[in-house]
């Protein structure tokens, strides 16, 4: 009688992840993933307990792999202002791999319809976020740097524009740059700035309306006098009568 195989978590998530780029998330069963990593079921039932559990797993473990993977580019700063946003930057630099895309995608839809697998996002998301007003001298602008990066990340992801390597590189800079900014210096509209005009400023629009018919009277030039014709008097009707 052989041997039983020996395998560790990882090889048989690694398993899991070729089921899931090979086949889609909607064939990612106990089965498949037993056939893929050579081992019975009972071991990854042993595992994981459900095709849910699995699932999870597999989500979770991607999370964990992109935050470790930020948190050492945000390390490698040191004390720098605002190192919570510009590590995820630099971790960004090099855009989204091969092996990871295909991976994420095709778990996107299975991750939408069930909120326990959304879980571990939302929380590390969470925390991204409290991060970043908490350690950022311009909280507001190093905010808007971040939802800009997540939104060029989401593009790269679904495939929906590629920028070649220079692109993306100047893309990354002018995000950069907003995370030592105020967003009402950089004159973005903010409740403040889209407040009613002021009495002084209620007649402009009509004063240039006015100005603009000046001109245009102007151009076409001066206007003839208007030549009405006679109108009768009654009392000469009724002398002729």
């Amino acid at each position: 009688m052989g041997r039983k195989r020996v395998i560790t978590e990882d090889q048989v998530l690694d398993a899991a992840q070729q089921v899931v780029v090979r086949e889609g998330a909607g064939h990612l069963t106990i089965e498949a993933v037993a056939f893929q990593a050579g081992i019975s079921k009972a071991s990854v039932l042993y595992l994981y307990k459900s095709k849910k559990g699995l699932m999870k797993a597999v989500v979770d473990r991607m999370v964990r792999g992109d935050e470790a993977i930020n948190e050492a580019a945000i390390a490698s700063l040191g004390s720098v202002n605002g190192a919570a946003i510009r590590g995820r930057i630099l971790a960004s630099s090099q855009g989204l791999t091969d092996e990871f895309r295909p991976v994420a995608l095709n778990l996107c839809a299975s991750v939408a319809n069930e909120p326990q697998l959304r879980r571990t996002g939302k929380d590390y998301m969470k925390r991204t976020v409290e991060r970043i007003r908490e350690t950022c001298d311009h909280p507001k602008g190093a905010m808007l740097a971040f939802l800009a990066l997540e939104g060029v990340k989401l593009l790269e992801l679904v495939d929906w524009h590629t920028w070649t390597e220079s692109e993306r590189k100047l893309l990354l800079k002018d995000i950069e740059s907003l995370i030592d900014t105020d967003p009402q210096e950089r004159g973005v509209l903010t409740p403040s700035t889209l407040r009613r005009p002021t009495s002084g400023s209620a007649h402009r629009p009509q004063a240039k309306l006015r100005k603009s018919s000046e001109e245009t009277a102007n151009a076409i030039g001066p206007s003839q006098p208007r030549k009405d014709k006679p109108r009768a008097s009654k009392s000469a009707g009724k002398r002729k009568g």
